[in-house]
């Protein structure tokens, strides 16, 4: 069986750290190592890492300056010797089956990365709600589904960096990495990054093997209001990537579309949301993209809501997220 390296980034997560990685030591999967890359933490987060690296030759123990998210997964990446590689974040957990299923799907398909679907957990009153991804197993060609893996929010996978199988090879031959410094959408990029260079993904998506926690914590870090110039920041790294002029335009509208559901989120007066959009309205690279409107992969809810921003109908798009629920 073929090594895997478990990236797992720590800031201040006493309270759930142990939980993690014991849902990593139960695997039935065994020939792994555990990186822990603690990020200074405060707490007594390092502490417990450390009892646990005493207790298992497979645990690796790293502490490093505080810096983020991205520079600790870049951390792990770079003294990883697994052939394949996953992320894991300090609040979350596996099932005891993660790793088998997806190193095994990678396998019996010769799939350059398998992802598996996943369930909130609400630690306070330890229920789950599951994830909205259709509950398919099957082994799609990049190429002729990057609209869907780019964008869609349902039909195909989330592009986050948690719940799949990376190759550690083509990580770094490539060099990638994820951009110091971003707060929110350090997962996005990087999983751009990652697609255009492989051929297949195996969707294990009728197996729940990641549980991603809600809790007090989780809910104040993971839902970060990203400001304007986050956002387009994110946007032009995809494009770069790129010269399809189909794809650059729906990445720009992709991620228009994201600011604006933001933006209708915060409790801020209706004037000030609309002087937020007519600022995105003015962005450079949304403006480039209104040139190829014809373009325009999204439909429903979510095309209206992108012709509205573009004739200024504000009123329309708050009409369109309340009543269709856009989230």
């Amino acid at each position: 069986m073929d090594k895997i390296s478990v990236v797992v980034p720590i800031y201040n997560t006493e309270a759930y750290i142990a939980e993690c990685i014991e849902s990593v030591l139960n695997q039935t999967y065994e020939n792994f190592e555990l990186i822990l890359v603690n990020d200074s933490s405060t707490d007594k987060s390092l502490y417990i890492c450390q009892e646990y690296e005493q207790k298992d030759k497979r645990i690796k123990v790293i502490s490093q300056e505080n810096a983020g998210v991205s520079v600790a997964r870049n951390t792990g990446i770079d003294i990883a010797t697994g052939k394949y590689i996953a992320f894991l974040d300090s609040d979350d957990f596996w099932d005891k089956k993660y790793l088998d299923i997806l190193y095994t799907s990678i396998i019996k398909n010769d799939s350059d990365m398998a992802s598996c679907n996943f369930k909130r957990y609400y630690g306070k009153n330890k229920s789950f709600t599951f994830s909205g991804f259709p509950l398919t197993n099957e082994t799609i060609n990049v190429k002729d589904n990057l609209a869907d893996l780019i964008y869609s929010t349902s039909n195909t996978v989330n592009r986050d960096v948690w719940g799949k199988l990376f190759v550690l090879d083509i990580i770094k031959e490539n060099n990638l990495r994820f951009i110091r410094g971003l707060k929110r959408g350090q997962d996005y990029v990087f999983f751009l990054s990652y697609l255009f260079k492989i051929n297949k993904i195996t969707l294990q998506m009728k197996e729940c093997l990641y549980f991603y926690r809600r809790s007090e914590v989780s809910m104040t870090t993971r839902k970060l209001y990203l400001d304007l110039e986050t956002e387009m920041f994110i946007a032009k790294n995809a494009i770069d990537m790129i010269d399809d002029k189909f794809l650059i335009t729906n990445i720009i509208f992709y991620r228009t579309y994201k600011h604006i559901k933001n933006t209708i989120r915060l409790n801020i007066s209706f004037s000030d949301r609309n002087d937020k959009l007519k600022e995105l309205l003015k962005e450079p690279l949304v403006q480039k993209a209104k040139e190829n409107i014809k373009l325009l992969y999204m439909q429903g809810y979510k095309k209206r809501i992108i012709y509205n921003l573009l004739k200024k109908k504000f009123f329309l798009i708050y009409l369109n997220y309340h009543v269709f629920r856009l989230l």
